[in-house]
């Protein structure tokens, strides 16, 4: 067992108006109700890290530097053919950014987690 629980609750929410807003209510509901709560949203005012809260704070710098070189660790280890046709070995900032959020709530257990979407739902 990785000792990971790749089980929890997701609310995404989508829409061309008060996405962040719906989220943080949402989310502060949750974390209020006693449940764990994971949240994302874009973009970020002054540093990255905004993006990615846990129980409503935003994620420590020592959180986001282990998660970021783990997964940049994974994505390095990725054999990928070489050829034009070939997917990048990493992913955008923005889908990195997506998929690092999903691994930091699995790997802090989180009961649920809140996100927006961004890019037309991308």
């Amino acid at each position: 067992s990785s000792g990971i629980n790749a089980e929890y609750g997701v609310i995404h929410v989508a829409g061309t108006k008060g996405k962040g807003s719906t989220c943080a209510l949402t989310e502060s509901i949750l974390r209020n109700c006693g449940y764990s709560t994971g949240f994302t949203s874009s973009p970020h005012l002054m540093e990255v890290r905004e993006r990615i809260r846990l129980n409503g704070r935003v994620i420590s710098r020592d959180l986001f530097s282990q998660y970021f070189n783990e997964m940049w660790q994974q994505f390095e280890q990725c054999e990928i053919p070489d050829s034009e046709n070939s997917p990048p070995r990493f992913p955008s900032f923005l889908k990195y950014l997506v998929v690092m959020s999903y691994y930091v709530f699995i790997k802090e257990r989180v009961d649920v987690a809140v996100k927006e979407v961004g890019l037309g739902g991308r």
